[in-house]
């Protein structure tokens, strides 16, 4: 991947690599007295739910 981008194996010599495996985001948030939580899951798109 970094060589398709240009950079030598060697160029970040001293950084660590990985690979993150989302499988879930929420946000939670409060909009005015309603608390709203975005739900969002690969391949099932996002999910609003609202508390009041």
């Amino acid at each position: 991947m970094l060589t398709a981008r240009g950079f030598g194996l060697d160029a970040f010599s001293e950084s660590h690599f990985f690979k993150a495996d989302i499988r879930e985001v929420v946000l939670t948030q409060f909009e005015g007295s309603v608390m709203v939580i975005d739900l969002w899951r690969p391949g099932q798109g996002l999910h609003r739910l609202e508390r009041a």
